[in-house]
């Protein structure tokens, strides 16, 4: 609901049957009318990992070669899978995503951390004055969406609508599936982690930080206090998203939560390079000097009018 309600774009669910026509496989997708890349099938827009779910003895592969067949008409169909389909992959891309297993206890966990760039930083928070909350208001998501368009800026990224934050806001939290987490100095948020949950998982979904807090370990404590909090909800594991392999600064700081990548592995169809998609492509860094270059106002602007158009 709040991918269609921000940016117009519906699910469709593409099921096969088995003999007793009961569903053997299923996996939710979007039709997406393109103006640079023709009509694309992706499942799942905006998501890390979406590939089919197939009852015991059902064949993912089987179910995708006829998804292919029936659709072929479009210009491309981009199925996001994990190791579950990972033989099915025509191109693998240079994605692994990162997952802490929460089997302890929370001074288990915090001692699994790196000493110097994990543990003395949230200790350095608290001794700089600084508090995490679980925040819910109105205000509260302006001011994360603040410190997001920094850090987007400072990454050379796009960033997303502030309604996208809204209706995840509106949409999410009453229902339990989302939570916010600011750090805050003398009442002002410095630092904060969007949280989603579903199933035994909960999800890192957005890191943001003033650039002027780095050095007080607010980033460290914002994503500790969200760790801890899905740990004493009982959750399995806390993901940490998707990462780029050759961003060796990502990598670097997801490793050192005690974290465990696993890769992932994308199907295209037709087999192709998609430049917009890869990180490490001549487009995407051109593209990232230019959003570093821009006023926020601008990339702002941008991200309402055109960011839909990056699923």
């Amino acid at each position: 609901m709040v991918i269609g309600r921000t940016y117009g774009i519906r699910p469709v669910y593409f099921t096969s049957a088995g003999p007793d026509n009961g569903i053997r496989a299923g996996m939710p997708a979007a039709l997406l009318k393109g103006i640079l890349r023709g009509d694309r099938i992706v499942s799942y827009p905006f998501s890390d990992i979406c590939g089919p779910v197939c009852a015991k003895g059902a064949e993912a592969k089987d179910f995708i070669e006829a998804l292919l067949r029936q659709y072929r008409d479009y210009e491309s169909v981009e199925i996001r899978t994990g190791e579950q389909c990972s033989a099915l992959s025509k191109k693998e891309t240079n994605y692994v995503n990162f997952e802490i297993k929460l089997d302890g206890s929370a001074e288990k966990l915090f001692s699994a951390f790196h000493a110097d760039c994990v543990k003395r930083q949230v200790k350095k928070a608290f001794k700089a004055g600084l508090d995490a909350y679980e925040c819910s208001s109105l205000r509260d998501f302006r001011d994360f969406y603040a410190l997001h368009l920094m850090t987007r800026k400072r990454q050379g990224a796009p960033v997303q609508p502030f309604t996208f934050f809204r209706n995840i806001l509106e949409i999410l939290c009453p229902l339990g599936l989302a939570s916010l987490i600011l750090v805050k100095k003398n009442g002002m948020a410095v630092s904060g982690v969007l949280m989603l949950r579903f199933g035994d998982r909960a999800y890192y979904k957005f890191g943001a930080t003033d650039e002027k807090h780095f050095s007080s370990g607010a980033a460290q404590l914002a994503l500790w206090t969200s760790i801890k909090k899905a740990s004493d909800e009982g959750f399995a594991f806390f993901d940490l998203g998707r990462t780029f392999t050759e961003n060796k600064g990502l990598m670097d700081f997801k490793s050192r939560w005690a974290a465990q990548a696993r890769p992932l592995h994308y199907l295209h169809w037709p087999e192709k390079r998609l430049a917009l998609k890869d990180e490490g492509a001549s487009t995407v860094r051109v593209a990232s000097a230019v959003f570093k270059a821009l006023p926020v106002f601008s990339n702002r602007l941008i991200g309402r009018l055109l960011y839909r158009y990056l699923a």
